[in-house]
């Protein structure tokens, strides 16, 4: 039985209408079928099929079935195929629309019937289309689906939309919800290109949920506590797409032959080498370290970076040597411990990820054989490994490495687990990867070094299901999935928006337009992908404004090509006490920014990044130059093991701009490193830090993979540098020591401090280098330093350390404010200094800037370790005398005291012509306060200008007449000057403080430096000095006033006298002691030596516990312990006694003088 309802259409208000009704099923008002299924007897038929499939099913049975339900709500599903009851009735509910109907059961033939129409509820009338040429006209007409207009349209009164008034171009128009512009004007909002209502996710970040879906499916079921999923938004699947098919890190090969032709040396691989194939010939540059070893043809072997990996079993590298040979093993992996050394093994294994966050197998083991038990950041104990990674350009995101995971040990010889990721082909292991295991790797790579490659992450977007635990994707599963993490990702919609405003930007008419770029207006967006500046192109700059609040889980924002400006627009950023500039907060959970090779002009502002667990901006250089940062806040958790700046290989042209960085602090890595991590790779160089304010640390330049370039790391510049609680001991830390093998040194020159304020006073150098750690041998130097420090509490300019090798000549710094080296060694003494006109005061001590040198001005009592200034007004006056006929030039020079005398700068060089017979007096003056600072003068002469090659050496004088040419041979003094004014103990060779120089009498004469400890000038009242602690030594002696000196520990007396040594043992002799002693010889001399006895006699000194004693023998009169150092304590009785008597004597042992010697403890 079939019922028809009746539409009429009426009249029209339109030419055309067409409304497309969508029907939700689970809200519509159903429609009902009631009907009775007869036999071919007519009788109805009970338990007949009734099968109800969509109106164009096919087949029998039809197919694909309808969906019917026992209820007009459609909310109680029904099974279908259903059945008829006794009496052949069946019934049900189903959407209203066209269906087929199948009856079939035992005893009749199916029949199928098409075109079965389920109408609408009269009242409230249901419409997939209509299509109407005569119009509509209706009291009123309500759509839950699309109206179209073809032609005008014409509304007589108000036309309103959602109760509310349509906005007129004419108007002053109130918005009081989003607007989201797809643009080009006046922007393109990415929001813009998601489904209506936005994408903005309210979910709690580092909770996620998990799906199960099975391979080939798109349908997947999700657990719903902690997000909700919307339709038309983006979301990843972990481990749901393709298998990874990149390679795993290459452990090398063995070698079946070498060829070297040239600068190039290619070698043949028994078998595949297993390295990632790739075109680049990095020369000196840029490639990984590979160990070539076991050569038959040894000039073969060394370390040395890969050019090229042209095919699965070539590797070429660079090299001189040519011929051929064969044998021998081409090793990739490997590894050195830097800092001190220790016989601990650390094992670690390295895996390559792909753009897609796919896997690969795990390497080969690299083993550390002799790694120091604990690794640090701080003490510069770490492990470096060499990481085989490529990549080539333009990017594969199936094939490049986009990082490369570390697993390890942990030197425990164990299982290994995840202890960080790099981007760079080297990675330092300073073991912050210990503490906080859950925080160091991205979560899709496994918790353990994976045997065979992982699936990459599925990333697509929700065709239906949002909201629900079951989820529709537009992209069908490649892998099957339980319980894997699901998250959010909106990186296809910012994808879409860069990729149309890089439309917006091509060539017009010869020149390129402008767009105002893409827009991330308010809200919380995750970014599970890679992002358009990553894998995709610009055409000039291209500008993406953030307001809202992006969050990152699984990757980095790459940044792998340049031309982009990301800006932060927003607030609500987070920052440190100082930063105080509006900044919009992205959340990473591991690395931040992270550059890659051959990014430049690239500008990122305006960001906050809060509680970083890796490094904040990352640059793995190799051509990574001129990009801009400003007004950033980058501040590190608890758990880091990144820096907030690490710039690597080559990175130049840096520009930071009012930075505030925050670093991990107990044990964490500086503000910024400067570094090389690719063996033999390029050094970083001219790096600008503008307004810098910094916690915890200070910066580091360093280089563990070793210099094939020759040149130094160049920078930092800092104008303006607050470094507020500094708990390192300074603010840059040169680490020169234990590159990697066959690699040079890391000098670092062109460190530029201007206005820095270190606010605590924790430091003990700005500049420290430490090198001789181990394998470093010879001194490296620092140049063109300009040290400019203001406000500084403590600290010394320079420091080095920390063994003793690095107090040596050879580690120079450049004089403040010149480019002339001003001293060797370790620096001491404060700075903290200030300057006024040509003036310099350090710690009150005025000096005087005199050819761009420091030099000493009048000063009732001069510092000590400063250089001496050279002689001045240097004259020369012709008079009689041997000195031969001709033209005589002359300099002079001062000396100190040193065991290898230092000398002054020269004085300006003196030309004189006398003719024969005759003699030259020179004078010159010097600085009366410092007359005993200098031990002498030695005046050079000679018979051209600049051919000075005879010396006098003179005393105190600030005169001498030449009358022969006597003097001795020797060229002029180098490295000037390296005279200084006397520090005790300075040279560290054992010789004395040269305090009293040039006098012979005491008090010093008045040219010369007494010692007044507690006031100036001397003033005889008054303790001068109070010794806490240790010991006060005089090399020579100590004298008392005008007493006679004495030059050792005294020694005291304590004397006893034993008639007869027959007596009864006893005590002859007590002495309680006030303060404790040390007896250092004891002694026995016998008036009468006994003889016969058949018992020796012993006399001991004591204190009932300890004690040094003598036997007498028969014969011997005189008895001696020797040197001895028996301690006795205050408030002891000190005896002196027979301890035995002597016995069957014929001659009794008698008058015994006995003394103990003693000194005071």
């Amino acid at each position: 039985m079939i019922r028809v309802t009746k539409h009429i259409f009426v009249s029209a208000l339109f030419t055309m209408i067409v409304i497309a009704a969508c029907t939700g099923i689970a809200q519509a008002q159903g429609s009902r079928k009631d009907d009775i299924v007869f036999n071919a007897q007519g009788r109805p038929m009970a338990g007949a099929t009734v099968r109800v499939c969509t109106s164009g099913a096919t087949g029998q049975p039809c197919a694909p079935l309808a969906q019917i339900y026992s209820d007009a709500a459609l909310t109680q599903a029904l099974a279908n195929p259903t059945s008829t009851d006794g009496l052949g009735n069946y019934s049900f509910y189903a959407a209203p629309g066209r269906y087929m109907i199948e009856i079939s059961g035992p005893g009749i033939t199916t029949k199928q019937l098409p075109n079965v129409i389920l109408p609408s509820d009269p009242s409230s009338p249901t419409f997939t289309s209509v299509t109407t040429t005569s119009g509509i006209s209706a009291f009123s007409l309500s759509l839950t689906g699309n109206l179209t207009v073809n032609g005008s349209t014409a509304v007589v009164g108000s036309l309103t939309v959602g109760g509310a008034p349509v906005p007129s171009t004419k108007a002053d128009n109130q918005w009081t919800n989003n607007q989201r512009f797809k643009g080009p004007d006046p922007w393109r909002d990415f929001t813009a290109y998601m489904p209506t209502g936005g994408c903005s996710s309210t979910d709690s970040p580092g909770y996620f949920d998990t799906g199960t879906v099975g391979a080939g499916s798109s349908t997947m079921t999700v657990t719903t506590s902690h997000e909700i999923f919307k339709n038309g938004c983006g979301i990843a699947v972990l481990h749901a797409g393709p298998t990874a098919t990149i390679n795993r890190p290459g452990a090398g090969c063995s070698i079946s032959s070498i060829t070297g032709s040239g600068t190039l040396a290619t070698i043949t691989c028994a078998a595949p080498h297993g390295l990632i194939i790739s075109t680049p010939d990095y020369g000196n540059g840029a490639g990984y370290g590979m160990v070539v070893a076991g050569v038959t043809d040894t000039s073969f072997n060394g370390t040395f970076t890969v050019s090229t990996v042209p095919d699965s079993t070539h590797i070429t590298y660079r090299t001189a040597h040519s011929g051929s040979s064969s044998g021998g093993t081409a090793n990739t992996l490997w590894g050195y411990a830097h800092g001190v050394t220790g016989s601990t093994t650390y094992n670690y294994k390295l895996v390559n990820v792909d753009g897609h966050m796919g896997y690969s197998a795990a390497s080969a083991a690299i083993s550390i054989t002799n790694g120091n038990a604990t690794l640090s950041a701080t003490d510069l104990n770490y492990n470096w490994i060499n990481v085989p990674m490529t990549v080539d350009y333009p990017l594969d995101l199936n094939a490049s490495a986009f990082m490369t995971a570390v697993y390890s040990d942990k030197g425990l010889g164990g299982a290994y687990s995840c202890i960080g990721v790099t981007y760079s082909r080297g990675f330092s292991d300073y073991g912050l990867g210990y503490d906080y295991p859950t925080v160091r790797c991205p979560q899709f790579l496994p918790a353990t070094p994976p045997s065979s490659p992982g699936n990459q992450t599925l990333n697509t977007t929700i065709v239906s299901g949002g909201g629900t635990s079951t989820l529709t994707l537009a992209a069908a599963a490649t892998n099957a999935i339980t319980s894997q993490s699901v998250l959010h990702d909106e990186s296809s919609f910012l994808q879409a928006c860069v990729n149309d405003v890089i439309a917006d930007q091509a060539s017009v008419g010869g020149n390129n337009a402008s767009s105002m770029g893409c827009y991330i207006p308010a809200g919380f967006y995750w970014m599970n992908n890679v992002l358009p500046t990553a894998n995709g192109t610009s055409n000039y700059l291209t500008r993406i404004n953030v307001a809202g609040t992006l969050r990152f889980d699984l990757l980095p924002w790459f940044i792998q090509h340049g031309g982009w400006d990301i800006e932060g627009v927003g607030s609500g950023g987070s920052g440190s006490g100082y930063a105080v500039t509006p900044s919009t907060q992205i959340a990473f959970a591991h690395d931040g920014f992270v550059l890659t090779r051959s990014v430049s002009q690239t500008l990122i502002k305006g960001f906050a990044l809060p509680n970083m667990n890796g490094h904040g901006i990352y640059s793995s250089g190799g051509g990574v130059a001129g990009n801009e940062f400003g007004n950033l806040y980058i501040g590190d958790g608890a758990g880091s093991n990144g820096a907030p700046i690490w710039l690597d290989n080559g990175t130049r042209g840096f520009t930071f701009n009012n930075v505030s960085l925050t670093p991990r602090d107990s044990g964490g890595l500086p503000i910024a490193v400067f570094t090389m991590s690719d063996y033999g790779g390029d050094t970083v160089c001219c790096n600008t830090f503008n307004n810098l304010v910094s916690y915890y640390h200070g910066m580091r330049i360093d280089g563990p993979a070793g210099n094939l370039t020759g040149g130094g790391i160049s920078g930092p510049t800092v104008h303006g540098w607050l470094s507020e609680s500094n708990h390192d001991a300074w603010m840059i830390n040169h680490d020169n020591g234990d590159n990697a093998p066959g690699t040079g040194a890391i000098n670092a020159q062109g460190v530029t401090l201007e206005d820095v304020s270190n606010a605590d006073a924790y430091q003990t150098g700005f500049v420290h280098q430490r090198y001789g750690m181990g394998t470093a041998t010879a001194p490296h130097t620092y140049s063109s330093f300009n040290l400019a420090v203001t406000n500084s509490f403590d600290g010394s300019l320079m420091s080095c350390g920390p063994d003793a090798s690095c107090d040596v000549p050879g580690v120079a710094y450049t004089a403040i404010g010149s480019n002339d080296t001003n001293a060797a060694g370790s620096r001491g003494g404060g700075t903290g200094f200030s300057t006024g006109s040509n003036a310099v005061t350090i710690k009150g001590m005025p000096l005087l800037l005199k050819a761009n040198k420091p030099q000493l001005v009048n000063y009732g009592m001069p510092a000590l370790e400063m250089v001496l200034p050279p002689a001045t007004n240097f004259t020369a006056t012709a008079g009689s005398g041997s000195l031969s006929a001709g033209t005589w030039c002359a300099v002079v020079y001062g000396y100190d005291s040193q065991a290898t005398p230092g000398y002054t700068d020269p004085s300006h060089e003196i030309c004189t012509t006398v003719g024969g017979s005759s003699s030259i007096a020179f004078t010159w003056t010097y600085d009366g306060y410092l007359r005993g600072m200098y031990a002498g003068w030695r005046i050079y002469y000679g018979p051209s200008s600049g051919g000075e090659n005879k010396y006098y050496d003179l005393g105190v004088a600030g005169s001498y007449t030449l009358t022969t040419d006597g003097g001795t041979g020797g060229s002029l003094p180098t490295g000037t000057p390296n005279a200084f004014l006397s520090k005790v103990n300075w040279n560290g060779g054992g010789s004395g403080s040269c305090l009293l120089c040039g006098s012979t009498t005491y008090p010093a004469s008045a040219g010369a430096l007494p010692l007044g400890i507690g006031v100036w000038p001397v003033d005889g009242s008054g303790v001068k000095l109070d010794v806490g602690g240790g010991t006060i030594r005089g090399q020579g002696g100590i004298q008392a006033g005008t007493d006679t000196a004495f030059n050792a520990s005294p020694r005291g007396a304590y004397n006893a006298f034993l008639p007869n040594l027959t007596s009864a043992a006893g005590t002859y002799q007590r002495m309680t002691l006030d303060k404790a002693i040390t007896v250092t010889r004891f002694q026995l001399v016998l008036g009468t030596a006994g003889s016969g006895c058949t018992t020796q006699s012993t006399v001991s000194v004591t204190d009932g516990a300890n004690s040094v004693t003598l036997t007498t023998a028969n014969g011997t009169a005189i008895y001696d312990s020797g040197a001895v150092s028996q301690n006795f304590a205050a408030a002891a009785n000190l005896d002196i006694k027979i301890a035995t008597a002597a016995s069957g004597c014929t001659t009794a042992p008698q008058n015994a003088n006995v003394t103990a010697q003693y000194r005071m403890q």
